[in-house]
């Protein structure tokens, strides 16, 4: 009797054991569930990482928001100032395409429409040609022919007129910011109010040439014969 009694007591402990350590085992599935919230709280981080993904506080970007910051346009000497000098002149009603008041003009009409079109119009001869507020920016112009013309208002900004022979004409108004005017002639040309920042007059003839309320902000000169007959050379080391 004693020993049935010790053989069930030696099982209840059995049991008692077996179920001690199972409740300590970490089973399959167990794991991942008490896993899951750490994941969890590490998904909840996503906010605090995102935004340390973003520009700092004191990043260099140059955008405002969903806006491009401003970008101020500036000369080789520095930002360009307005030219508050300008005097009246009577407005320019642009021409869709050349005419000639003369027969030379009128020869050479076709032959600027046709180079113009091409954007190039290297050595062409446009004598006395009118084309009051045309756009020959950043066209080629070199060596051409256009004494008398009339490009009242045009814009030629950074056009090449190197070695052109500008006599007499009329460009005022005219924007030539940036041209090319390295050895162009232009006696007696008439450049009143005319944007002439940041060209290049190495070599221009102005003799005679009307500048009242002319911009020669950061104008390049070199053996540059200014309108009254002097000679500016003072950037020619450059």
């Amino acid at each position: 009797m004693l020993g049935v009694v010790s053989s069930g007591l030696l099982l209840l402990a059995a049991c008692n054991s077996s179920s001690s350590q199972s409740g300590s085992t970490t089973l399959p599935g167990t794991a991942a569930s008490t896993a899951a919230p750490a994941s969890s709280a590490a998904a909840g981080g996503v906010t605090s990482s995102s935004t340390a993904a973003g520009p700092s506080p004191s990043s260099s970007s140059t955008t405002t928001g969903n806006k491009p910051a401003p970008v101020t346009v500036t000369s080789p000497t520095g930002t360009k100032v307005p030219n508050t000098n300008t005097v009246p002149l009577p407005p320019v009603v642009p021409q869709a395409a050349p005419s000639g008041s003369n027969d030379l003009g009128k020869q050479s009409a076709p032959k600027v429409a046709a180079c113009v079109a091409q954007r190039n119009c290297a050595n062409v001869v446009g004598t006395k040609v009118e084309w009051p507020g045309v756009d020959i920016s950043n066209m080629d112009f070199s060596f051409a022919q256009l004494t008398g013309v009339d490009l009242r208002g045009a814009n030629a900004a950074n056009t090449n007129f190197a070695g052109a022979n500008l006599s007499g004409a009329n460009l005022a108004g005219a924007n030539l910011s940036g041209a090319n005017l390295s050895g162009a002639d232009l006696p007696g040309a008439d450049l009143t109010n005319v944007d002439l920042s940041g060209a290049n007059l190495r070599g221009t003839n102005l003799l005679s040439a009307l500048v009242s309320g002319a911009d020669f902000q950061a104008a390049f000169y070199c053996d540059t014969v200014m309108p009254d007959g002097s000679q500016k050379t003072g950037q020619c080391e450059r």
